[in-house]
C-alpha cells in the first residue's frame, strides 16, 4: 500500500540528491539525469515532481535555506517602544551572539555555556527570545537599530507605510517619486528599483487616462483624418468619457 507520505518522501530524496550534486560541482554542474540514477528512478519520474530544471534549483533553494534558519537564535521581529514598532535581528555565529548579549546587557546570558553554540541557543530560542525583546521593547526603534548595528549585528526597523517616505535609505536610493496626476494629484510611487551606471532613469508617468491619446495614436500613428475622429467621436466609438448603454 502506498501512503500519501511516500510522493513527498521521493521529492525530497530528489532534492537532496540535487543538493549535493550542486554542493560538489555548482549550479552549472546539476545533471538532472544523475539526481534521477542517485534516487534510483527514471528521469520521468524527476520531471513529475519537477518539470523543469529551475523548479527543482527552486526546490534545493527553499531546502538551503530552511536549513540556515532553523540554526539562527535569536532571529526574529521584536518589538520596540511605541504603537506597532519593531526590528527585525537574525545572530549568524557565536560571535555576533557575544556582541549581542553585550549590547543588550546580558552578561549571564554570554557566560551560559548552554549558550556558547548555535544548537544550544536553538534549544533555549523561547528565553533568548524574551530577553532580547525585554531590551528592544525599552528602546526607539531606530536607537536599537542602531545600537546593534553598530556591533555588527544585522538588525533592521520594520517599517509601516507611513515612516517610509522619511527612511533614510529609502531617500537615499530615490526608491520612490513623485508622480503629477491630472485627476489624483501629486502622489507618492514606488521607483525603477534597479539602477544601471551608463543608463538615465526613467521617470514613471501617470497613468494612462481614459481616450488621452486617441489623437496621439489614430491621427499620429494611424493618420485618421481629423473628420474621422470627430465621426468616431460622435458615435461614442472614441472619447475621453464612458458612455452606458441602455
Amino acid at each position: 500500500m502506498v501512503t500519501r507520505a511516500a510522493p513527498e518522501k521521493r521529492r525530497q530524496e530528489l532534492v537532496l540528491a540535487a543538493y549535493r550534486e550542486i554542493a560538489q560541482r555548482g549550479f552549472e554542474g546539476l545533471r538532472t539525469r544523475e539526481v534521477a540514477a542517485e534516487v534510483g528512478v527514471n528521469i520521468a519520474t524527476l520531471h513529475y515532481y519537477f518539470p523543469t530544471k529551475e523548479s527543482l534549483i527552486q526546490a534545493v533553494l527553499e531546502h538551503a535555506m530552511g536549513r540556515f534558519r532553523t540554526t539562527l537564535a535569536p532571529h526574529g521581529c521584536y518589538r520596540a517602544k511605541g504603537d506597532d514598532r519593531w526590528v527585525a535581528l537574525a545572530v549568524r555565529s557565536d560571535a555576533e551572539w557575544t556582541a549581542l548579549a553585550a549590547a543588550i546587557g546580558r552578561p549571564d546570558l554570554e557566560a551560559d555555556p548552554e549558550l556558547r553554540t548555535a544548537a544550544g541557543r536553538k534549544r533555549n530560542e523561547l528565553r533568548l527570545d524574551e530577553a532580547v525583546e525585554s531590551w528592544t521593547s525599552a528602546r526607539g526603534q531606530h536607537d536599537a537599530v542602531r545600537a546593534l548595528q553598530a556591533r555588527g549585528i544585522p538588525c533592521v526597523p520594520l517599517l509601516t507605510d507611513d515612516q517610509l517616505a522619511d527612511d533614510p535609505q529609502i531617500v537615499a536610493r530615490r526608491m520612490l517619486e513623485t508622480v503629477n496626476h491630472p485627476v489624483v494629484g501629486r502622489y507618492l510611487n514606488p521607483a525603477t528599483p534597479f539602477r544601471f551606471s551608463k543608463t538615465r532613469r526613467v521617470r514613471r508617468r501617470p497613468p494612462n487616462l481614459l481616450g488621452e491619446h486617441n489623437d496621439a495614436v489614430l491621427g499620429g500613428l494611424l493618420n485618421v483624418p481629423a473628420r474621422e475622429r470627430k465621426r468616431l467621436a460622435a458615435a461614442g466609438v472614441i472619447g475621453r468619457s464612458f458612455r452606458l448603454s441602455t
